[in-house]
C-alpha cells in the first residue's frame, strides 16, 4: 500500500460517533504551495479521515490553525448530491502529528483566512 504524507494547517476538526460508537474525525489541511506572479502565498487543501481511537486523539488535540503532519493512504470518495456525482480524493490517516515549534515558512507565518479557503468547497 502507497502512503503519502502532507503538512500544513489545520481546519476545524468534525468528530462524530456512528452508531456502534466508533468515533469518525475529518477535517481539511491547508498545505503551503509557494508564492504566485503576485507575489502572494499559495495554498491548496486536502481532506483527512481518521477512525477509531486516532479519531478520538484527534477531536481531542487538534485545533484549527495547528500545523500537523498527517500520513495515510489515498482515497477516492464518490457520492451523488441532487442528481449531481460528485468525487474527492482524501487521506485515510494513519498518523497524525501536531508541530509544537514555530512554523516558519516564509509567507505562512500567521494563520488567517487567506491560509484557510472555505470549508464547504471541500467539505460536507
Amino acid at each position: 500500500m502507497n502512503n503519502v504524507s502532507i503538512s500544513g494547517r489545520s481546519w476545524e476538526v468534525d468528530c462524530r460517533y456512528t452508531n456502534n460508537g466508533t468515533c469518525i474525525s475529518q477535517f481539511g489541511v491547508s498545505v503551503y504551495n509557494g508564492k504566485g506572479q503576485d507575489g502572494k502565498a499559495k495554498y491548496f487543501s486536502v481532506g483527512v479521515k481518521c477512525f477509531k481511537e486516532l479519531a478520538e486523539n484527534v477531536g481531542n488535540s487538534i485545533e484549527k490553525g495547528d500545523y500537523v503532519t498527517v500520513s495515510g493512504r489515498l482515497d477516492l470518495e464518490q457520492w451523488e448530491k441532487d442528481g449531481q456525482k460528485h468525487s474527492r480524493m482524501v487521506i485515510i490517516a494513519d498518523t497524525i502529528g501536531k508541530e509544537v515549534s514555530k512554523f516558519t515558512q516564509a509567507g505562512a507565518n500567521s494563520f488567517g483566512s487567506e491560509v484557510t479557503p472555505d470549508e464547504e468547497e471541500i467539505f460536507f
